[in-house]
């Protein structure tokens, strides 16, 4: 509660001194009469109201469900950040994530990020530390929630989260900055005990995270920007510019830790592996005519995931079901799905902002999109493909905008062979409520 207080006082400070800083984009305190000494704040409430199909088998505190309607708060988040001195830079995060109706009443905000970065050569170089969202691997490994293209976040790109991270942020160190075109991205990490997620397994001949005290993780991610240049301020990546920018960014990251995984041998052996996954991706958006203000924008990535054999995790966002009673189930209860595990996995995203020649743009900005993964894991005997499609409606920008998305995913349950297939499909339909300040 002190902290809420806290944030609660600055905010209202920001109220008091910087009205002049009010917009959408946030609330501004200058320090000196320049604005390059200044603080700002932010405010992000996303609200989902959700018809989840289960998978088969679903219970919820031990009463079988096959079908559920709810209401929730996907993100709530309040940031804090600036230069607060000349080459310092500070940023900090606040808030909860899925928030149900089955979840723990009055539960307590908690710090996303806590960072100090100081800058070496401006623009250039910058070496930081603390809770930080930066990260390696891709793109999407650390997405601006704002801005977010599809309905969700593709959760498999961010490959530690709650495991051995707190929502993708991680305690680290790392080095960032923008050279010509060249975007990058350089960290060592200290990951968190696999003991205080809640969701360590026991050793067995599957692979999973290692309960032994942790090695260093080292990860990077780089891009070139072909075209016009994306702030690196702090670390997430937008979804969409809606038409303001013209992209094309190639980029290659990467996610290593020594004796990460482990997993026993037929004989009984402890056998301990490398966690180690690469990917390469391509950010496109592209405005199509200045006078229509219609835009493509598109992401492809491919992604190779090392956890050891036959590692696989089912993730379903804010999941609407605790419990299976179906042990044949892959995909445990609720809306989880195989999305992530040891293998390949390639994903893509599309979308078109419609020219307000078709609706005016008092109306708002409308843009449907598609978004497409198709995963091929040693655990499972078939492939993994899960779609999801929908439409955002822009009121105000992504500071303001409405979702509607249907996704469908796969099933999956052993059969008499004891091979791991698809089953069923099912569907989730969710209509978001976005509103950034």
């Amino acid at each position: 509660m002190r902290v809420f207080s806290g944030l609660l006082l600055a905010a209202a400070m920001l109220l008091q001194f910087s009205l002049f800083g009010q917009s959408y984009k946030g609330l501004y305190l200058y320090k000196n009469t320049d604005s390059t000494e200044y603080v700002k704040f932010t405010f992000l409430n996303q609200v989902w109201l959700r018809y989840t199909e289960h998978n088969s088998g679903s219970t919820l505190f031990g009463n079988e469900v096959s079908n559920r309607f709810d209401i929730g708060l996907r993100r709530t988040r309040m940031q804090l950040f600036g230069n607060v001195y000349k080459n310092t830079f500070v940023y900090m995060q606040m808030g909860i994530n899925n928030f149900s109706p089955t979840s723990s009443r009055k539960i307590g905000i908690f710090f996303h990020d806590a960072v100090i970065q100081h800058d070496v050569i401006k623009d250039k170089i910058a070496i930081g530390g603390g809770l930080t969202g930066w990260n390696g691997l891709s793109r999407y490994s650390a997405p601006s929630v704002g801005s977010i293209l599809s309905v969700d976040a593709p959760l498999f790109a961010q490959t530690t989260n709650d495991l051995t991270d707190q929502f993708l942020r991680k305690l680290s160190i790392y080095a960032k900055g923008q050279i010509s075109k060249l975007d990058y991205r350089l960290l060592l990490t200290t990951p968190m005990a696999i003991q205080q997620s809640g969701k360590e397994k026991s050793i067995s001949t599957i692979s999973t995270f290692s309960s032994k005290p942790s090695q260093h993780q080292y990860a990077g991610y780089i891009k070139w920007q072909f075209f016009d240049k994306e702030s690196n301020l702090t670390p997430y990546a937008k979804g969409t510019y809606l038409g303001a920018k013209k992209i094309i960014n190639l980029g290659a990251g990467f996610q290593y830790q020594d004796g990460a995984q482990w997993h026993l041998e037929s004989g009984g052996d402890t056998v301990e592996t490398a966690m180690q996954n690469y990917a390469v991706d391509v950010f496109i958006e592209l405005p199509i005519d200045s006078a229509r203000k219609d835009a493509i924008t598109a992401f492809f990535a491919h992604y190779w995931f090392d956890f050891g054999p036959n590692f696989i995790r089912n993730i379903g966002a804010m999941n609407p079901a605790n419990g299976n009673s179906d042990p044949l189930i892959v995909n445990g209860g609720g809306s989880a799905a195989p999305i992530l595990g040891t293998g390949r996995a390639y994903y893509s995203q599309l979308a078109y902002l419609l020219p307000t020649t078709i609706i005016d743009e008092k109306y708002g900005r409308w843009q449907p999109y598609g978004a497409y993964m198709h995963a091929n894991y040693d655990y499972l005997n078939e492939i993994m493909t899960l779609y999801d499609v929908g439409i955002n409606w822009y009121r105000n920008g992504n500071s303001n905008k409405i979702t509607f998305s249907y996704q469908n995913r796969p099933v999956f349950k052993t059969n008499e062979d004891f091979q791991n297939v698809e089953s069923d499909r099912k569907g989730l339909y969710i209509l978001q409520l976005q509103v950034t300040l």
